[in-house]
């Protein structure tokens, strides 16, 4: 089923509850949009700042907005509950995109890079790092894919897409290759063949420790 947003819409992050709803980000339009699983059209939220990720931990959505902010939203209201700033020791992690909850750990990858962090939606601790750039030659495993985007090669490919199968034991990541533009105007060509499945096996070990 594809659905054609209207023009001044930018479609970001799509989750959907256990009510069966299906909840949408825009990017700067700040509206959320709430559909039904046939693509109809029930409603629409109103919220402050951008709209980058979505995930659902089973009770609220929770939202990325391409800063060190995860915001947590009622599920029928979209009125923001908590926050919380994302930190590795003491350094603030910014550009959080793409989202996904997995055995009660927060996995969010940051923008233009291959690197996803594991967050301890406790206290926004990073407790571990998945570096990917091994996982596509056309990737070299630097540091600068991963420590510092902003100087990192606009050519390479980086991670745009998390999704965990109802199993919970393997994650799907996509990529997206960045067209040579100058930064910070750079555009993404997607790329499909970039498809890889990953075990997680090191979350499930993190949490039940």
């Amino acid at each position: 089923l594809r659905i054609p947003l209207e023009a001044d819409l930018f479609g970001e992050g799509l989750v959907a509850t256990d009510s069966g709803r299906l909840i949408q980000l825009t990017w700067r339009s700040q509206t959320a949009l709430v559909w039904s699983r046939q693509g109809r059209l029930i409603k629409r939220w109103a919220y402050e700042g951008e709209g980058w990720g979505l995930t659902y931990d089973g009770k609220s959505l929770i939202r990325s907005d391409g800063t060190h902010t995860l915001t947590w939203h009622d599920t029928d209201t979209f009125r923001p509950t908590r926050t919380l700033h994302v930190t590795d020791g003491d350094r603030k992690i910014t550009r959080l995109n793409e989202l996904e909850w997995v055995n009660g750990l927060i996995l969010a990858n940051v923008w233009q890079t291959r690197r996803i962090a594991i967050i301890d939606p406790a206290d926004g601790q990073v407790i571990e790092w998945m570096d990917l750039s091994s996982l596509d030659s056309a990737t070299r495993d630097i540091p600068a894919n991963t420590l510092k985007p902003e100087s990192r090669k606009w050519s390479e490919t980086s991670c745009i897409s998390i999704g965990k199968p109802s199993s919970n034991t393997r994650l799907l990541i996509t990529t997206s290759t960045t067209t040579p533009r100058s930064a910070p105007t750079t555009r993404c060509r997607p790329s499909p063949v970039l498809v890889y499945s990953w075990s997680a096996t090191t979350v499930s070990t993190l949490r039940s420790a």
